[in-house]
């Protein structure tokens, strides 16, 4: 039975793995550029040192401010967004997920 529990565990640690490899993360990064479209309920997108796009929905105010105020003051964060590419009005981005400022 311990083979079978142990066989179990590597393999959820297995498949894990392989999920989360496909984020998107940016370490210690600015925010370099930030857009956002007139309306309500359009997401605001931001650019990160990276080079990568991220976006978050406009409801999301914590995190809209979060961004904002690291894009005012140039500090950095880390940015993890889901691997899937959206686009909005010819503008692509991924999902955000995770910042950690710093």
């Amino acid at each position: 039975m311990t083979i079978a529990k142990c066989f179990l565990v590597v393999l959820v640690w297995s498949v894990s793995m392989v999920v989360h490899a496909n984020w998107i993360y940016s370490d210690a990064a600015k925010v370099t550029h930030v857009m956002q479209w007139e309306g309500e309920g359009n997401p605001i997108f931001f650019t990160l040192s990276s080079g990568k796009t991220c976006y978050l929905p406009s409801a999301d105010a914590k995190n809209y401010a979060l961004v904002m105020t690291l894009y005012t003051t140039g500090r950095t964060a880390n940015v993890h967004c889901y691997p899937e590419v959206y686009t909005f009005s010819g503008a692509t981005a991924h999902k955000l997920h995770r910042i950690v400022a710093m």
